[in-house]
């Protein structure tokens, strides 16, 4: 149906979409948990998932993502250097829990910290040493809608040291840590450190407006 402007809606079509966003701002909470021995479908903490990775294929707008503390990669040992952990648009993405919590507030990233690590191997060594088979990009947020979140990870071991095609998601040569493009969105409480890329640092941002970085931290990241 054609927009036809505030003046031609009538009063139960604001209602009925004030019904639909209602619905899905609440969305769904999906639970990980590295440590999980449940029947790992998400949907409580004793049946958390214990793959990131498919929660974010699940995942739709308006749901929570909630990660109990440990240390996640975005591949197996061994894996592409490609992979990363994709955001979900109009999705919020949660560390710092320990598995027990009801409600969001209940959690504590600086004491629970929940790792997202690009040293797929994990034989990482000091100064940026034994890196090659590093992912080139932890975390990547792609056309994302302002209302998605991250918040309350540290966020490790990317070496965007690849091939780069300027401004461009295809470029592997910046935003170790995070690389956005197209859209924005807020990241908070998290902590950034050990990531190296040849330009942008541990952050790269060519979204769509300005994305809000608020009480993180960055510690021994490096650009070349």
């Amino acid at each position: 149906m054609a927009r036809k402007g505030a003046a031609w809606l009538s009063v139960c079509g604001v209602l009925a979409l004030a019904t639909v966003v209602a619905a899905s701002a609440r969305g769904a909470v999906i639970y990980v948990n590295a440590a999980a021995t449940g029947a790992k479908t998400g949907v409580s903490w004793p049946d958390a998932m214990d793959d990131l990775q498919a929660a974010l294929e699940v995942a739709q707008a308006g749901d929570e993502i909630w990660v109990a503390a440990g240390l996640y990669t975005p591949a197996p040992a061994g894996g592409p250097r490609e992979a990363s952990f994709t955001l979900v648009s109009a999705t919020g993405l949660y560390g710092g829990f320990t598995g027990v919590e009801t409600a969001r507030d209940q959690r504590d990233p600086a004491s629970h910290p929940t790792i997202l690590s690009g040293d797929l191997n994990q034989d990482d060594e000091p100064d940026f040493v034994n890196r090659d088979d590093n992912a080139y990009h932890v975390v990547v947020s792609l056309d994302t809608d302002p209302s998605t979140v991250f918040d309350g990870f540290v966020v490790s071991g990317g070496q965007a040291d690849g091939p780069g095609f300027g401004a461009s998601p295809e470029s592997m040569d910046q935003g170790s840590g995070l690389n956005v493009y197209g859209g924005r969105l807020t990241v908070s409480r998290c902590t950034f450190t050990d990531n190296w890329a040849f330009n942008h640092g541990a952050i790269n941002h060519h979204g769509v407006g300005a994305s809000v970085v608020r009480d993180c931290t960055f510690i021994g990241n490096h650009s070349a």
